[in-house]
């Protein structure tokens, strides 16, 4: 947990109490993975893919969004 707290906190890392090291080292460790088709997508499958994210929970319905089709 110590080497990952460096790596996001670089000048400071924070204290961390032993009962939480595990789900902090979880949540640290996460990476998304992106792979792309070279096919293209329909508009309709735009528009629900789009309703799904919209649908999506966050923490307060704080997390700012954006969906840029190219």
């Amino acid at each position: 947990i110590d080497e990952l707290l460096s790596l996001r906190y670089p000048n400071s890392v924070p204290e961390v109490h032993a009962e939480l090291s595990g789900t902090l080292a979880v949540a640290l460790s996460h990476r998304s993975v992106r792979k792309f088709l070279g096919r293209p997508v329909t508009d309709d499958q735009l528009r629900l893919l789009v309703a799904a994210a919209q649908s999506a929970s966050t923490s307060s319905s704080l997390q700012m969004w954006s969906v840029i089709a190219v």
